[in-house]
């Protein structure tokens, strides 16, 4: 919002490439700010590395940023695959997680049912 600040969030897989192992992978996801004036030097927000059983995939999303960059609003999840597609319904074994995110930490946000629909959300 302030012209000089562009956020975004990113996917590194931590697995080597290749076929996933039996026991699935490990992702680093991320929430990257970058200055206008040297875009090619991100800052990371914060970050949380998880575990994504085989046949399943992180998904991460921004929903929110102040004025600076510095405070968001963010989502991230793992996705059940169903035939080669990623299931943009998955199960209640791969929950939703809503946080802030500021300060290098994620902190997880009390939310009330299935908030997969993300046109029922304000800030």
């Amino acid at each position: 919002a302030d012209g000089k600040t562009i956020v975004c969030a990113a996917v590194k897989p931590l697995t080597p490439q290749g076929p996933v192992p039996a026991g699935g992978g490990r992702w680093t996801l991320a929430w990257l700010a970058y200055s206008t004036s040297a875009p090619t030097v991100a800052r990371t927000v914060a970050q949380v590395t998880v575990a994504a059983p085989k046949w399943t995939a992180p998904a991460i999303d921004l929903l929110w940023a102040d004025s600076s960059g510095g405070t968001l609003i963010g989502t991230w999840s793992i996705r059940a695959a169903i035939a080669g597609f990623i299931d943009p319904n998955s199960p209640a074994a791969y929950p939703q997680h809503w946080g802030v995110i500021a300060d290098g930490k994620f902190r997880p946000l009390t939310t009330m049912g299935d908030l997969n629909v993300f046109s029922a959300i304000a800030w």
